[in-house]
């Protein structure tokens, strides 16, 4: 994946987290609580520090 590559040479703290068969507009997708989860685990991580 060409863009984290390019964000971690940059010295820029990167998380990937691929969804296995989701598509383009993952939250309308049946696994949409797991990422919802996961954005709200993400702002707090991130936001909150």
């Amino acid at each position: 994946m060409k863009t984290v590559d390019l964000y971690k040479k940059a010295g820029k703290k990167v998380k990937v987290k691929l969804y296995p068969n989701a598509r383009h507009e993952i939250l309308n997708e049946p696994i949409k609580k797991e990422i919802y989860q996961d954005i709200l685990n993400f702002y707090n991580n991130s936001l909150f520090v």
